[in-house]
């Protein structure tokens, strides 16, 4: 019987815990045995231990094999994952390169792109807010009655309409910050 401290027995995920060693025939304990060996000569140790092994308990089948493989198998799938990931950032870095490039250029020759995805994030923005969870109870004191979860007043349906009211306001602050910015451009009149 041996105990052994921090030898890990299960996946590298798990956390190390003691592990105690002993052999036993009786279907309980555990029919494995651990053993480091010097990687000179591990055949003929191999031998000794299974004639050793023989001679205690003759009815059990000794095998063996080596912990390093028994890991790899462990690891297969984060080897896997590993490899499709690599493959996935070889395949999308120059995507997102090559995108962006592309619309850099479309957004100098068309600036209405610019607006059109402010206008996008407006709407998304506008959708958000009001079908947020925390707004919930403080909607429904309001007068908000919600269908399927979504936010109805009067027949009409808030998300539609705080979605295009989040385009208005962002289009429209877009458009007064970049007027702003052009007469501060200008040369003052003499």
């Amino acid at each position: 019987m041996g105990v052994v401290k921090d030898f890990n027995f299960a996946s590298m995920h798990n956390r190390i815990e003691p592990l105690i060693i002993f052999m036993s025939n009786e279907g309980w304990g555990s029919p494995f045995i651990y053993i480091k060996l010097n990687p000179i000569r591990p055949h003929n140790l191999i031998s000794l231990i299974e004639n050793e092994f023989k001679v205690h308990w003759p009815e059990l089948p000794m095998e063996w094999e080596y912990l390093d493989a028994k890991y790899l198998s462990l690891y297969e799938k984060d080897y896997q994952v590993k490899n499709i990931s690599e493959i996935g950032l070889a395949i999308s870095i120059p995507l997102v390169v090559f995108g962006a490039t592309l619309l850099v250029t479309l957004m100098d020759r068309y600036p209405v792109i610019i607006t059109i995805g402010a206008g996008l994030i407006g709407w998304v923005a506008g959708e958000m807010l009001i079908t947020d969870s925390a707004l919930t109870g403080w909607l429904t004191g309001l007068g908000v009655q919600f269908e399927s979860g979504k936010p109805y007043v009067g027949g009409w349906n808030l998300e539609y309409l705080c979605g295009a009211l989040g385009v208005a306001f962002v289009v429209a602050l877009g458009s007064w910050l970049a007027k702003r910015k052009s007469r501060e451009a200008e040369p003052a009149n003499s």
